[in-house]
């Protein structure tokens, strides 16, 4: 199973779970962008399922939180 995102500026997330890792439990997320060619920047990173929870509640947060003080920026300019 492979889930691929396309954000900006060529940037490309990939989440991916082969054979191998659901035997172990783990989940592996891609970071890739052909515009830059750095080695110290991470490539991929594996995590456990409850990692993996941790991550996408963290992600969910953070964007929430931008919605609403963008919403509450917008109501008083």
């Amino acid at each position: 199973m492979r889930i691929t995102i396309h954000a900006d500026h060529g940037d490309e997330v990939s989440i991916r779970a082969d054979l191998l890792a659901l035997e172990h439990g783990l989940i592996t997320l891609e970071v890739d962008n052909r515009l830059y060619d750095s080695e110290n920047e991470f490539e991929s990173v594996t995590l456990t399922i409850a990692k993996a929870h941790e991550l996408a509640q963290a992600l969910m947060t953070v964007a929430q939180d931008v919605e609403f003080m963008r919403a509450t920026f917008k109501r008083h300019s």
